[in-house]
C-alpha cells in the first residue's frame, strides 16, 4: 500500500501530509496539486496499484467499493487531522508509542 501512495506522490499528484497503513484500513492526508485527475481518480489509482504491488508478492487485496472522504472543518487544523492519523495505530493497540508503527510516515510539510 505505502508503495502505492508513493508512487502516486512521486508523480505530484498529491502532497502527502500523512499516512497510516492499518491491517483493515487505510488512512491518508493529502492535498491535491494542480492538475492532478481529482480525488476520485486518485484514490482509484492508489487502489488498483496498491491491488498490483500486492500480487506481485502474491498477497491479495480486497477493497470496498468507494471510499470515505473528509474535507477539513474551518475549526480544524491539518495538525490535527495528521495527529488524529497517526494516533490510529496506538488507539488500536497496536503500538504504545506512533513512532514506534512501521506503515505510518509524515513525508511532507504543510506549506
Amino acid at each position: 500500500m505505502i508503495h502505492a501512495v508513493m508512487f502516486y506522490r512521486r508523480k505530484d499528484w498529491y502532497h502527502l501530509y500523512a499516512y497510516c497503513v492499518m491491517p483493515d484500513h487505510v488512512h491518508l492526508v493529502l492535498g491535491l496539486q494542480k492538475g492532478s485527475p481529482g480525488l476520485s481518480n486518485v484514490v482509484g489509482n492508489i487502489k488498483r496499484a496498491a491491488r498490483h504491488f500486492c500480487k506481485r508478492v502474491n498477497r491479495d487485496v480486497v477493497w470496498q467499493d468507494g471510499f470515505h472522504d473528509r474535507i477539513l472543518r474551518e475549526n480544524e487544523t491539518s495538525g490535527e487531522m495528521v495527529k488524529y492519523v497517526l494516533l490510529n495505530p496506538v488507539r488500536a493497540h497496536l503500538v504504545s508509542d506512533f513512532s514506534e508503527y512501521p506503515y505510518s510516515g509524515r513525508p511532507d510539510p504543510f506549506s
